[in-house]
């Protein structure tokens, strides 16, 4: 059976659904295909430019080659779909739902995404380019190998339990993006805004955020072993039971940051201003504050053997409980040994447990 495009349009608006036929290399261009449902057509090598695919459900459809330049595609569903070198210029994608489907070598350019959800889905090598909005977009158990993000601002967006060591994030500036429990080592990030990222449980590990705006991150539970974080803006980050094992923050700005259970063994704080950072029950062995500025800083109950203080900025720095080589440090100007509150805390404490 053969088909004319300004036929299926009609046969769509009169509420008919299409199953197991054929439009290969057809083009529909301009139609208004909205609403439509298709199951395992076959549209590959398709033209919707200018199309209004708004609300269509395509399930098990192959799409191979098709263009989607300028085509609106708000609220379209694909599922199980064959999406491999399509091409969506200047598409309209708001709210559209990807589940189990190859978006292999795709162009996304100067396209809107906001609430866009890709499940379960391959988008090896896709190129996401200039695009005019890229927000609340959700990438969940996909596959991203050699994908890339250069050069676009993303909002809200999220990446969750992906391997992104081959992604591409040139200039990628962020903004509440969570990366959560994704593979990113040796992944860069320098000199871009990430303000507000969520990197909970990722690692990390040799990846380069020298120079970038991190204000307000979470590296919670995260590992960062021999990362570079120098000359960057930590300020209020988290870094609460992070492992930075070797890492490098020298010259960064970690007012009010948090390292409360972290692995800080042989990390770089030379020159840093940790001014009211906070360093509980760290585990800080042999690490270099040379030149810091710690004032109002917090090493309550850190390990702290073996680490260099040398030309250290100290003011009302605390050192309650923590192991040093010495005892010295903690009678020096501007420290203090023993913080009344936490005394306090703990014979209280100590009297409620006695049996």
């Amino acid at each position: 059976m053969s088909f004319n495009s300004q036929q299926v349009a009609q046969d769509i608006r009169q509420g008919e659904a299409f199953r197991e036929v054929s439009f290969a290399s057809m083009d529909f261009s301009g139609q208004d295909l909205s609403g439509g449902m298709f199951e395992k057509v076959d549209f590959s090598g398709v033209v919707f430019n200018q199309a209004n695919l708004q609300e269509a459900v395509f399930i098990q459809c192959n799409f191979e080659r098709a263009v989607f330049n300028g085509s609106n595609l708000y609220k379209t569903t694909f599922q199980g779909a064959l999406l491999d070198e399509c091409r969506f210029v200047q598409a309209d994608c708001k709210e559209i739902m990807v589940v189990e489907s190859s978006l292999r070598q795709c162009l996304f350019e100067a396209s809107v995404f906001s609430v866009v959800t890709f499940n379960e889905s391959d988008l090896s090598g896709t190129v996401f380019r200039q695009m005019h909005l890229f927000e609340k977009t959700f990438f969940i158990n996909c596959q991203l190998d050699q994908c890339s993000y250069a050069g676009n601002s993303m909002d809200a967006c999220v990446f969750m339990q992906a391997n992104l060591e081959t992604v591409d994030f040139t200039q990628t500036a962020m903004n509440r993006c969570v990366l959560m429990k994704c593979q990113l080592a040796r992944q860069k990030f320098t000199n871009v805004p990430l303000t507000l990222c969520q990197f909970t449980d990722s690692v990390l590990d040799e990846a380069d955020f020298s120079g970038s705006n991190l204000s307000q991150a979470n590296f919670k539970g995260a590992s960062l072993k021999r990362a570079r974080m120098n000359k960057a803006c930590a300020d209020q980050v988290l870094f609460l039971e992070a492992d930075l094992e070797a890492a490098s923050l020298a010259g960064t700005s970690l007012k009010n940051a948090i390292f409360n259970e972290a692995v800080l063994t042989r990390t770089v704080f030379a020159g840093t201003n940790a001014w009211q950072a906070i360093f509980h029950f760290a585990s800080a062995e042999r690490s270099d504050f040379s030149g810091a500025d710690l004032t109002y800083a917090d090493f309550s109950y850190a390990d702290l053997r073996g680490a260099r203080f040398g030309q250290a900025n100290f003011e009302r720095t605390r050192f309650h409980r923590a192991l040093t080589d010495s005892e010295s440090i903690k009678s020096g100007p501007g420290c203090l040994a023993a913080d009344e509150a936490l005394l306090k805390a703990e014979y209280f404490d100590a009297a409620n447990n006695t049996y």
